[in-house]
């Protein structure tokens, strides 16, 4: 509306000023109103996307026995295992919790900004969370694109292709990738997903991924989070 109306007063009152002038001042309200509906829409785009990963999941989770909880406070184990760099976990969306085969389970999305001297902008992920006893191993599995950059779902701490190969590397414990290394391959192998990162450490493993509001692919994603979590612990199988 404003820049309909900017856009109709220098029609007007263009007829008094230079041609160059009245040239670049609607070039300027164009601009301005395409910038201006651009950000409009990220800022309502945000909120109307989180509002249906929390329906979908609190439906979900009404359906298998889950809980809703919504927003919660990230541990800081979790954001050391999986966070990449540049980002800050400013607040989660849409958390559930439940119990899947014996083990304490969650998924949820975390709102990420940009750290303090990053040039990383907002985004979202999803983590898919399950607990498993792994002893003070820590390993992480790394299945990348062909066109989406790894460290957007890489972990700080690591160093990419510490063992293994594309598509799947592996960073962490040596003992732990000698123990688990092949079997977690295979899984995220045959895993159809978006680049996504397997993390095993803390006595949990979390699947670290791009957000998606479909449950299947959170049935998915909680799938291989149980796969590998009976490979590290088996004693819950």
């Amino acid at each position: 509306m404003a820049t309909a109306a900017a856009f109709i007063a220098i029609l007007w009152w263009g007829r008094y000023l230079h041609e160059n002038i009245r040239i670049a001042a609607i070039l300027f309200i164009i601009l301005f109103g395409t910038a201006g509906t651009f950000l409009g829409n990220r800022v309502r785009g945000w909120p109307a996307i989180e509002a249906h990963v929390a329906t979908a999941r609190r439906s979900w989770a009404s359906m298998n026995g889950w809980r809703y909880v919504g927003q919660r406070t990230v541990d800081d184990v979790a954001i050391g295992l999986v966070l990449p760099r540049g980002w800050v976990v400013k607040h989660t969306i849409a958390a559930i919790e439940g119990s899947l085969e014996g083990r304490d389970a969650r998924i949820e999305t975390w709102a990420l900004g940009s750290a303090p001297g990053s040039k990383r902008r907002p985004s979202r992920r999803e983590v898919v969370e399950l607990a498993a006893s792994t002893g003070t191993a820590r390993l992480v599995a790394i299945r990348g694109g062909s066109t989406i950059d790894p460290t957007l779902v890489q972990p700080k701490w690591v160093s990419p292709g510490e063992f293994g190969t594309a598509p799947v590397s592996f960073s962490g414990d040596a003992e732990a990738y000698e123990r688990w290394g092949e079997e977690i391959r295979q899984l995220a192998e045959r895993h159809e997903d978006l680049p996504f990162t397997v993390a095993v450490g803390a006595d949990r493993v979390i699947v670290f991924t791009y957000d998606d509001p479909r449950p299947e692919t959170a049935e998915r994603r909680l799938a291989l989070a149980r796969a590998v979590a009976d490979i590290v612990d088996p004693s819950r199988r």
